[in-house]
């Protein structure tokens, strides 16, 4: 009877003991985002491991977490429709051009802040939510950057632990220089060649010549005529 009544006793206390183990496991998996939170966004712009300074991003939150019986996702902001993103939605890489490229976007007041002279830029007391980052100057001798999409706070796909100190890394296109286009020399003017002299008679003495003769001819005539008379006379 002892010997029961202590067994009793001991399977009691360990149901009790396993029924608070599987009480707090939910409500440890429930501890979810804290919407409270400041978080932040540090991004680091390196080109061949050389710190890119210069060029700005503005920041605008697009979306803001909600849940549905803790699970989690993003609605937009009324300005871009309101809308539920879904994950296939977010695995798109062409959203965040979509949001950059919408009207609505006009309506959202954005940060700016521009990359220092150690190439990384930060914005700090953030609240949770979806942000879209968009480049308006970039660096000089670099191309803009697309518009890129960051989530806060970011969750580790292995572990389902929350990062809101979120950093990344982004890599700026250098702007080829395009070579010129030859213009095409003009084509040279042709240049008059040396004339050899000219050689045998001229032109000229012709005309004057043969008017020469015909008056000699009717000279000619004109006396032989005249002797004739005077014979005769």
């Amino acid at each position: 009877m002892k010997i029961n009544r202590a067994f009793r006793q001991l399977f009691s206390m360990f149901a009790i003991i396993l029924l608070l183990v599987c009480l707090a496991v939910p409500a440890f998996a429930d501890a979810g985002i804290d919407m409270e939170r400041n978080s932040s966004i540090e991004l680091s712009c390196f080109y061949e491991s050389t710190p890119v300074s210069g060029g700005n991003l503005l920041l605008y939150q697009v979306a803001a977490v909600e849940s549905d019986d803790g699970n989690y996702y993003f609605r937009l902001v009324e300005a871009l429709g309101g809308g539920k993103l879904t994950q296939e939605d977010l695995d798109r890489s062409a959203l965040a051009g979509e949001l950059a490229a919408h009207a609505g976007l006009r309506e959202l007041s954005g940060r700016e802040e521009s990359f220092g002279a150690d190439g990384h830029i930060r914005f700090q007391n953030l609240k949770p939510g979806l942000f879209l980052l968009v480049q308006t100057r970039p660096a000089p001798g670099y191309e803009r950057m697309d518009p890129v999409l960051v989530s806060v706070p970011f969750m580790d796909p292995k572990t389902g632990e929350y990062t809101y100190d979120v950093d990344a890394t982004v890599k700026p296109a250098v702007i080829r220089e395009t070579e010129p286009t030859p213009t095409p020399s003009p084509s040279p003017t042709p240049t008059p060649g040396p004339k050899l002299p000219q050689t045998g008679q001229l032109n000229w003495p012709v005309p004057v010549l043969a008017g020469a003769g015909v008056f000699f001819i009717l000279l000619g005539l004109w006396l032989l005529g005249s002797d004739r008379r005077r014979s005769q006379s």
